[in-house]
């Protein structure tokens, strides 16, 4: 089989399995027995996936910054750690946000909650578009990755009005995360901003959630 034709059956195949609707949970409800070619990468891929880098041996760790005490006499120390970090590495991870791990636990509990489902409650939500309100999808690069991820991802970005777009399986949940995940992220807004040396404000629309998987 030519490239070309090993293309087109390709696209038919994705076209096939994006339309179903049913996603990566669909294939193993019907009782999948082999994992479909577009999901495996080539052996030149996974030939270069295993190369060691020239810079192997010198691994960096991601900066991981505190915040637990950001508003007392900490605020200093953190702020400096997230300019530095921000300047010299682009991004960090942070402990102790504050969102509590009954909430963290309950998102993701509502979240599996929802894949779980038979195709009939989740296909009405099926879709490619961007915009706000609530989807899912399986792959968001289906036709631009070389080989698909085995995963399904439902993606909630949310306002005012578009909450009533999210089922109602995990709309409180993803409600409650919403709200400690917007004053998060203007806290470290605030904090970048004035580890950046920069003044302004950060309390205005950021107001969405993207994303969960």
């Amino acid at each position: 089989m030519d490239n070309g034709n090993e293309d087109h059956s390709r696209l038919e195949a994705l076209k096939k399995f994006d339309e179903s609707k049913a996603g990566v949970k669909g294939l193993v409800d019907a009782g999948l027995t082999s994992i479909p070619s577009f999901f495996v990468h080539s052996s030149e891929t996974l030939s270069d996936l295993k190369k060691p880098t020239q810079n192997h041996t010198q691994t960096q760790s991601i900066p991981t910054i505190d915040l637990s005490g950001f508003d007392s006499d900490r605020r200093s120390a953190i702020v400096e750690q997230v300019g530095r970090s921000a300047r010299e590495y682009g991004f960090f991870q942070i402990i102790n946000h504050g969102i509590s791990s009954e909430i963290l636990d309950r998102t993701i509990k509502v979240v599996k909650e929802f894949h779980e489902q038979p195709l009939e409650a989740k296909e009405k939500y099926y879709g490619r578009g961007g915009g706000t309100g609530f989807s899912y999808m399986s792959n968001v690069d289906l036709y631009q990755s070389k080989a698909a991820s085995w995963r399904d991802t439902m993606t909630v970005r949310l306002d005012a009005v578009t909450l009533d777009t999210v089922p109602e399986i995990c709309k409180e949940a993803v409600a409650v995360w919403d709200r400690e995940i917007v004053k998060l992220g203007e806290i470290v807004l605030e904090l970048v901003g004035e580890g950046l040396g920069l003044t302004f404000s950060c309390h205005a629309s950021y107001n969405h959630l993207d994303d969960l998987i």
